[in-house]
């Protein structure tokens, strides 16, 4: 959406390639500014978004700006300042553990170069140790930690099936970046089940008040499993990136929420609900 508006502005046509089963919510941020949204059918391996991208640069000239670091650039540029921010909040300290959801990797490598270079600069003693959640419908970047693969021979996750539909990266992209820094800072890469993803989301929402979509909540679900694991103490101080709005994925928080009672204005009709 940040593309198709940056695009209105400067007067720009704009081009987005999405998933074909994006949800609506998503899809109505990037039309509303004018952008040319088209859907990209699966058809072999890897993400047809990413080759319908690849063909628009090859073929007709135009300018790539996808999410991924491998096409883009800026994009850990920008994403390494979050890490900024928050060392500069936690009065110039790193938290023991950063959480982050992921995809393709991306956001994880532009975090790690923000706390590397922090570490280089004296700005900070040590780095956090960085973790990678994926869906487990769609890990591929996680099976290439675990299993211990060169990031460039991990192969690409076939049919990805999970309910936060922003982490289907089916190649991770920017592997390459995010497994060596998941490595250097003695973190880890885990999967988490699409039953933990909502119930994350439920919870965030329930205690923090912060409505994410189920893509954003897969940090906070890799968290509880974690813990539960041993892998991170409960005294430790973690950083959870809640990466997603919930707005974006309205449908999946209609499916597993309850639909309210509808009363009369009566005060026994009031009493009797209360009771339930």
């Amino acid at each position: 959406a940040a593309l198709s508006a940056y695009s209105a502005k400067g007067g720009i046509e704009c081009y987005a390639f999405v998933p074909d089963d994006a949800p609506e919510g998503k899809l109505a941020q990037l039309s509303i500014y004018g952008a040319n949204v088209i859907k990209g059918k699966p058809k072999g391996t890897g993400d047809p978004t990413y080759k319908l991208m690849r063909m628009g640069f090859e073929n007709f000239g135009w300018h790539p700006v996808p999410s991924g670091g491998a096409f883009n650039p800026y994009q850990p540029e920008g994403s390494k300042t979050i890490s900024y921010e928050i060392c500069e909040q936690l009065d110039w300290n790193s938290p023991d553990w950063v959480l982050t959801p992921v995809g393709a990797g991306t956001l994880l490598s532009g975090n790690a170069k923000g706390y590397f270079e922090f570490e280089d600069l004296g700005f900070i003693d040590e780095v956090p140790k960085l973790g990678g959640i994926q869906a487990s419908g769609c890990a591929p970047l996680v099976r290439g930690f675990k299993e211990d693969i060169e990031p460039s021979e991990i192969p690409c996750w076939e049919n990805p099936d999970t309910v936060a539909g922003g982490l289907i990266d089916p190649y991770p992209w920017d592997a390459d970046t995010a497994i060596p820094a998941i490595k250097r800072s003695g973190g880890v890469a885990e999967a988490v089940s699409c039953d933990d993803i909502l119930s994350a989301e439920k919870l965030l929402a329930k205690t923090e008040g912060i409505f994410a979509e189920p893509s954003g909540a897969a940090g906070l679900a890799g968290l509880i499993k974690l813990v539960e694991e041993g892998s991170i103490d409960k005294s430790d101080q973690v950083v959870v990136q809640v990466t997603g709005g919930g707005l974006k994925d309205q449908e999946v928080a209609i499916e597993i929420t309850e639909r309210p009672p509808s009363i009369e204005p009566e005060l026994n009709q009031l009493r009797e609900l209360i009771k339930k």
